[in-house]
């Protein structure tokens, strides 16, 4: 079992993450002073280990099996910590089992990874987002299924320091070829997409800025008014977080590519992640997202913005359902086979593992969830995501969390889970 301390950083090692290993410097030294007179004290060298921060389900080796990627930092006593992105292989032989992860290096501490087509090539490729080295990483499908040729790592900036903590792949202007859309937790607070280069697969333009107001803590792309056309959606929160925000971007249907004057609405307390389905049936696609919170300021757990019925792309307040503190990521699919979306919550708190919150819809109220049923973590989950693992039919969880990911197998009875269970150590 990693030690507490190791634990420690390894939460604070996320989203978020740049501004926590400040914090904690600041907390040992106040723990420190005072405590003798001496300058000689020394702290312990943390013992290295492996912190997952970040996780997707996708076919990586085009075998008709899903597989597990996972973006994890290898904490040591050097920092900024390196990356890596780990393939994790279903078996061919025995469904549910999984090989041992194949790395790839990255640049430093990975938030978030995010997977699609991103050469116009077969196979699945992925994106980092690297909160330390103000890029993100690209890493192809190689001549070898299910393994990723050397990263090639996307400056976002050439002129101010970015720190890059989420990443989503979407086409951003109509063209048909996937871009990147990667969110900036850096004081400027700024969203940069970067468009397929269509002349030349693969390869991405200079980004294209879209300004907020706050550090950008999450970011996803899709169609929010049935133009046809993906819009953007990011999420911040002022230096307290108790003014937590979903900004929209609608791209604008006169210039591809181009997005319209950011909308703000209300996103609960420090939004985390954030995702767009539409919970409610009503056709139109909703915001889900995971809000982490403080222990003094509003609630933890995950917040639904249903939209407007009456205006394309506007979104009502907030409904929030408390999970467990420090809901950090959240995973949206149907889990028990009703043709209903639900939620899933990976939470630093739950116990001192973390948990994982799973939340069912009402079946008898469209976009309505029941009361979390809440699974314990191993060492503290911080991230989620939903795909068939074992070939029954039957979604399963992913999280990012042991040294490099965990699955949990759905149960006999549907939209419940086992335990979950390590992979690909």
């Amino acid at each position: 079992m990693k030690p507490l301390i190791n634990f420690a950083v390894s939460t604070i090692n996320t989203r978020g993450r740049f501004a926590g290993y400040a914090a904690l410097a600041a907390l040992l030294a106040t723990a420190l002073t005072g405590c003798d007179d001496r300058d000689d004290i020394d702290l312990p060298p943390i013992q290295p280990y492996d912190a997952p921060n970040s996780v997707v389900i996708a076919d990586l080796d085009n075998d008709g099996r899903n597989d597990v990627a996972v973006a994890y930092t290898h904490v040591d006593n050097n920092f900024p910590n390196a990356g890596y992105v780990s393939a994790i292989i279903q078996s061919h032989s025995s469904a549910g089992t999984f090989t041992k992860g194949i790395d790839t290096a990255i640049g430093y501490n990975p938030a978030i990874i995010a997977a699609g087509n991103l050469d116009e090539a077969n196979g699945i490729d992925v994106v980092t987002a690297n909160a330390y080295s103000n890029n993100v990483s690209l890493l192809l499908q190689g001549t070898t299924a299910g393994q990723f040729s050397a990263a090639s790592n996307l400056t976002l900036s050439t002129t101010t320091t970015t720190y890059p903590n989420s990443v989503a792949v979407g086409d951003a202007n109509g063209d048909g070829l996937a871009d990147i859309v990667v969110a900036d937790q850096s004081t400027g607070g700024n969203v940069y997409v970067l468009l397929q280069d269509p002349a030349n697969h693969g390869h991405f333009l200079t980004p294209i800025t879209l300004a907020n107001p706050n550090a950008v803590s999450s970011v996803t792309i899709a169609d929010l008014n049935a133009d046809g056309l993906n819009d953007v959606v990011a999420t911040s929160y002022d230096r307290y977080g108790d003014n937590g925000i979903a900004s929209v971007f609608i791209q604008n249907p006169s210039s591809h590519g181009t997005f319209l004057t950011r909308a703000d609405f209300a996103a609960g307390a420090v939004p985390s992640a954030v995702k767009i389905a539409d919970v409610d049936g009503d056709g139109r696609p909703d915001l889900i997202v995971a809000d982490r919170g403080f222990s003094h300021v509003g609630n933890y757990g995950v917040s639904v913005l249903f939209q407007s019925s009456t205006t394309a792309a506007t979104f009502l307040a907030p409904v929030t359902y408390v999970t467990a503190y420090g809901a950090i990521d959240v995973a949206v699919g149907d889990l028990n086979n009703d043709g209903k979306p639900d939620l899933v919550v990976a939470n630093l708190g739950g116990s001192w593992t973390g948990s994982v919150s799973v939340l069912l819809q009402d079946p008898a109220h469209a976009g309505v969830f029941t009361a979390p049923t809440n699974y314990a973590g191993l060492y503290g989950p911080l991230g989620v995501a939903i795909g068939d693992l074992n070939g029954d039919g039957k979604p399963d969880i992913a999280a990012a969390d042991g040294n490099r990911a965990a699955v949990m197998f759905q149960a006999s009875t549907a939209g419940t889970f086992n335990n979950l269970v390590a992979i690909g150590n």
